[in-house]
Parts: C-alpha cells; structure tokens; sequence
C-alpha cells in the first residue's frame, strides 16, 4: 500500500501585535534668556515597529511638547545724573 503523506507543519504563529509607547525628542533652546521663555520637544507614539502612529494609539496622557523656562527675572539697567564736579 502507498504511504501516506507526512502530517503537515503547524502554521507559524503569528508574530505578537506591536506595542505602542511616547517618543520623546530633547528639549529645544529657550525662546528667551530672561523673563520667562518657552522650550519645545517632538512627542510622537511611535510602535514597537518603529512606525510613528496617531496619538490615540498611546496608552497614558501625552507627556508636554513645550515648557516654560528662564523665568528669572531679567536685569535692568537705568542711568543716574549726578552733578558736575
């Protein structure tokens, strides 16, 4: 009698569905040097793919794109008179 063909391999298992996660960028300069500036950042949700996706894909609130930075207060400088001498 013919032998019967050899069971088949099971089918691979499919590869596990990609994570999602924030990306973030460094902080940019500092609009200003004194008196209060703002510095932003790239935020993307990016896969475990390494494929930038829509925001809602990501788990957890959006970390800040932009903050403030340089508050201090900036130096004045005023002339003062004095009288002849």
């Amino acid at each position: 009698p013919p032998t019967p063909p050899p069971p088949s391999p099971p089918p691979p298992s499919p590869p596990p569905p990609p994570s999602y996660d924030w990306a973030l960028g460094s902080w940019g300069t500092c609009s200003e040097i004194c008196g209060g500036g703002t510095q932003s950042r790239l935020v993307q949700c990016v896969s475990s793919l390494g494929v930038v996706v829509g925001d809602s894909a990501c788990t957890g609130s959006k970390p800040d794109s932009s903050q403030s930075c340089n508050t201090q207060a900036c130096l004045t400088y005023n002339w003062s008179e004095g009288s002849w001498g």
